[in-house]
């Protein structure tokens, strides 16, 4: 009977040592079952007394089971700090997303729950973010042209022994030294131009004028309808337009270029349609002034094969034609 007695007095007295202190939520008495399952990570104690992690905003208890537990408490902390367990009140790196950003347009700038910044790349896959903005992943290389993209005017990649291909320092710098020109970058052509404007001060005499822009109404019709209508072209005016280097020169339903542009008034545009029976289209002529000019029409047609053209009822054409400006 007094062994009993000694065992029962002995538990009590571990009950009311931990009974002052301010243990987990909702554990005011303890069972067997909870005494089995708190495992001591820090400290056994018998007392409040008796835990002290040297923390200042820790909140240092000791709970049933005899352990010490610390917990970080941020309300300890003057504002715009966190209790880190280990090093105490820490300042945050942010509260808010607009805290974070970093000025780079393809990383997404977020605070963390933890009051960290967080910067996502979000090129797509294969490239990264740069302060340029998205840049092509390395990419090994021996020499500049494997490094390349085909896009001539936003410069030129380069190859580094090191790092492999590197992206463009800038755009293309198109420049001829001519004041008289007006230079840029053709993106569809992928080229330099350079085209020179009359109206900039001292250089009318230096550009000559240009006769290759807008519509023309012809003196009579061109037409063919021939080939089961597969050859069919009616038209009565032409209309010229530069594009990069090349002449483009619209006739109906024909499209003849000249490669490069014409730098007089004599002018040559063309277009080859190949098949069993080949259609072969030219205009050619001369400016006379801005305005007017003087040519000659040609559709020929010959066969790819013995027998290509038979029975298409296509005829070859010269006809001789002048135009006056829309």
């Amino acid at each position: 009977m007094r062994r009993n007695f000694w065992v029962f007095a002995i538990f009590a007295s571990l009950l009311v040592g931990c009974s002052t202190a301010r243990g987990v939520p909702g554990m005011d008495t303890a069972t067997d079952q909870d005494v089995a399952e708190i495992t001591c990570e820090t400290q056994v104690c018998s007392g409040i007394d008796e835990c002290d992690d040297g923390v200042d905003c820790t909140r240092d208890t000791c709970v049933f089971g005899g352990c010490c537990l610390f917990e970080p408490d941020d309300d300890e902390c003057p504002y715009g700090q966190t209790c880190d367990p280990l090093l105490g009140c820490l300042s945050y790196e942010c509260m808010s997303d607009g805290e974070c950003d970093d000025s780079l347009a393809c990383t997404e700038d977020t605070c963390l729950i933890d009051h960290t910044c967080n910067h996502e790349d979000t090129c797509p896959v294969g490239e990264h973010c740069e302060e340029t903005g998205c840049v092509l992943d390395a990419v090994e290389c021996t020499t500049n042209e494997d490094c390349q993209d085909d896009d001539f005017c936003n410069g030129e990649e380069r190859c580094d022994p090191e790092f492999g291909c590197m992206p463009p320092s800038g755009p293309r710098e198109c420049a001829d030294s001519d004041p008289c020109t007006v230079d840029s970058c053709d993106t569809v052509e992928n080229m330099c131009t350079f085209v020179c404007d009359p109206t900039i001060t001292g250089c009318a005499d230096e550009c000559p004028v240009n006769p290759y822009s807008g519509c023309f109404s012809l003196s009579a019709a061109i037409t063919q309808t021939c080939a089961l209508g597969h050859v069919n072209y009616d038209f009565s005016q032409i209309c010229f337009d530069v594009v990069g280097m090349s002449l483009e020169v619209t006739a109906g339903t024909l499209r003849l270029t000249q490669v490069p542009v014409p730098g007089d008034l004599h002018f040559s545009v063309s277009q080859t349609v190949s098949g069993a029976c080949n259609e072969y289209y030219n205009i050619t002529g001369d400016f006379t002034d801005v305005d007017h000019f003087d040519g000659l029409w040609t559709a020929t047609f010959t066969p790819s094969t013995p027998y290509g053209c038979f029975g298409s009822g296509c005829v070859n054409q010269s006809t001789v034609i002048s135009a006056t400006r829309i």
